[in-house]
């Protein structure tokens, strides 16, 4: 999952960031695993850790200052913002009810499809040939 915020996205592009030899954007892309990782980020305080974290890692590629950087934000994206996180809060809240409204086996299909608990079980059972046919 990728953590990484279309606000980000614009102060990355309207500071003309652009990956080089010399500078990454893997670490954004990727944001989500090194802060599963990250041992600062507790469980308890998870509502409040990954979007500051996320700004930390673009002020960090754009160079600017933290004081800039939320005074941008502010000032270009805040209204926006809102609005954006409104509208998605009303999808998911509509996502909620359908998933209320699944019959027991919808439900059970769907936690096996979202755990990929079939991708699993096939990439086990391949492994396990591989290495029977090894031993023949």
């Amino acid at each position: 999952m990728c953590l990484f915020t279309w606000e980000q996205m614009s102060i990355l592009l309207r500071n003309q960031v652009q990956e080089s030899e010399n500078l990454s954007l893997e670490s954004l892309w990727n944001a989500s695993n090194m802060m599963a990782k990250d041992k600062s980020l507790s469980y308890a305080d998870r509502e409040n850790c990954f979007l500051g974290k996320m700004d930390g890692y673009v002020m960090k590629k754009t160079g600017m200052a933290k004081d800039d950087y939320y005074q941008l934000l502010y000032h270009n994206y805040t209204k926006s913002s809102i609005a954006r996180c409104k509208n998605e809060v009303k999808y998911w809240k509509r996502e909620k009810e359908t998933v209320q409204g699944y019959t027991k086996e919808q439900a059970v299909a769907e936690l096996i499809e979202a755990k990929k608990i079939n991708e699993k079980i096939n990439t086990i059972v391949t492994y396990e040939r591989k290495l029977k046919s090894m031993m023949l």
